[in-house]
């Protein structure tokens, strides 16, 4: 008996680690076993409380299981002792934990009022709520978006083009229900065959197709694999820059580029500034003739004394010449700012120039045929700021990184499957910079063109297509978003209202 009231909860670990990419083995249908086994002990639950309190607990082993990298950058690069950084991941999956808790007591309740096929069918929106709320509450930390779990298999996220990542989470979870009903009711079966369909359709003709194209460029990215713990070091910044520049030289003399990209922060000083070390990176884009995008800290003075630091991405002209630049928007709690500053007792947990304050533009940088929709490290997790960018004319993504961070763990392929997600949901293709990787090329449909390895000095090189055209999930994500937060408020009206069914699981 002990046994079974467990199996829930490992079904959950088991989903979480090897569901969402990882180091070990990549499996992506085990990620059904997180709704599953949330829909499983709502069936189970005597009560709300109870419901609520075994769903928080399942929430809390599934993000221990998916999470469990945290402890390396709080230890490794945040100072912090081993011993206090091994809870880190079990507070943050305890406050993760809360949406998958509230998901769970309240399919208790609609399980008490509605059929087998109308329990399936109301998993899709509130799971979509639940994730929604997850992006946008204290900060938004969507990362363990159920269908990024799906994205390096490509095929099985297509149906994000006219859905987005969000709503094709939630309908993953229904397919995940749905299998789990299954196994005692025949109705469910017709759902689970209707689900795949909408699933795995799209893949059918998209994967076939060719990709709408303006026009094609060849885009190169350089990877420096440059040690964290040296790179703000100020004896080694010269050898940083020319480790990116002897590499980029070798990419320029074999093939002809239209876009360079350095990592996040490639530069660990201010390149807005005429320093010698700015000289180079400005004079290697003139002497390749080749426009290039490189991180770099930026800074605002407000007062002769008083001055903002931006995590900034510049665009500098083939003629070497500071074009424009973006303002990173989305900050790393306790990474790139503290909240609450001055009130709570910490500090940031990774080093670097100081506090950050967050861009306020979503324009996209423009160089001739191109119009380039940045995206900075973290903010390649939210939907809604690719939707931005592309909602203001980007018809090329570029997310540049530092995921050295996270060492040899699962994270980087963890954040990797968010961004092949927005290429797919936005119709367009990505150039990926990362320091340490994974650094990659990805075309419109998620499929990864050209990788990097990982944790070695690197340089690539493909084309990719320059698309102005809008996807389906473009056009409606204004209305599909109230649409859907409506259709789980009715579910949920339902089931705290009327007459208890006869039915339970």
């Amino acid at each position: 008996m002990t046994s079974c009231r467990l199996l829930p909860y490992l079904l959950c670990g088991i989903g979480a680690f090897f569901g969402y990419a990882n180091t070990i083995l990549h499996v992506p249908p085990l990620a059904l076993g997180l709704p599953a086994s949330l829909a499983w002990l709502a069936f189970r639950s005597g009560s709300f409380k109870q419901a609520f309190k075994r769903g928080w607990l399942c929430g809390v082993v599934g993000g221990v299981a998916c999470l469990y990298w945290i402890v390396t950058p709080v230890n490794v690069y945040g100072g912090v002792p081993l011993l206090l950084a091994l809870p880190c991941p079990v507070l943050v999956s305890m406050v993760v934990a809360l949406y998958y808790a509230l998901f769970t007591a309240v399919l208790f309740k609609i399980a008490q009022r509605l059929s087998p096929t109308w329990i399936i069918v109301a998993v899709a929106p509130l799971w979509f709520c639940m994730e929604s709320l997850a992006g946008y509450l204290f900060s938004g930390f969507p990362w363990m978006n159920l269908a990024s779990a799906f994205s390096l298999w490509p095929a099985l996220v297509q149906t994000a083009s006219l859905t987005g990542g969000y709503a094709l989470s939630g309908l993953w979870a229904a397919l995940g229900v749905a299998l789990l009903m299954a196994v005692t009711l025949k109705a469910p079966r017709r759902a689970v065959i209707v689900l795949l369909a909408i699933l795995l359709g799209p893949s059918v003709w998209t994967l076939r197709a060719p990709a709408h194209s303006d026009a094609v460029i060849t885009a190169g990215l350089a990877q420096g694999n440059i040690d964290q713990s040296l790179k703000w070091d100020d004896f080694y910044q010269r050898s940083t820059v020319q480790r990116y520049i002897d590499l980029s030289e070798k990419l320029a003399r074999q093939t002809k580029l239209d876009l360079l990209v350095w990592p996040e922060t490639a530069m660990p000083f201010y390149l807005q500034e005429a320093s010698p070390m700015s000289m180079l990176a400005r004079r290697l884009a003139a002497d390749i003739k080749t426009p290039l995008l490189a991180g770099s800290p930026g800074y605002q003075r407000i007062t002769p004394q008083d001055y903002i630091l931006f995590n900034r991405a510049y665009l500098i002209g083939a003629r070497g010449n500071l074009l424009s630049s973006y303002d990173k928007r989305h900050l790393v709690p306790f990474g790139e700012y503290v909240p609450f500053n001055g009130i709570l007792p910490l500090d940031k947990l990774v080093t670097g120039v100081g506090d950050f304050h967050s861009g306020k533009s979503s324009a996209p940088l423009a160089y001739g045929r191109m119009s380039l929709g940045v995206l900075v490290c973290y903010e390649a997790i939210f939907p809604e700021l690719a939707q931005d960018l592309v909602e203001h004319g980007a018809n090329l993504l570029v997310n540049i990184s530092n995921d050295a961070w996270f060492g040899d763990s699962s994270a980087p392929l963890q954040h990797l499957s968010h961004a092949v997600l927005r290429t797919v949901e936005q119709g367009r293709a990505m150039v990926r910079a990362t320091n340490t990787g994974i650094s990659v090329l990805i075309g419109p449909r998620g499929r990864i063109l050209k990788r990097a390895p990982q944790f070695q000095a690197s340089a690539l090189s493909g084309q990719l297509p320059l698309s102005s055209r809008k996807t389906i999930y473009h056009r409606i994500r204004g209305v599909e978003r109230p649409a859907l937060f409506v259709l789980a408020l009715l579910f949920i009206g339902v089931s705290f209202s009327g007459r208890r069914s006869a039915s339970r699981f």
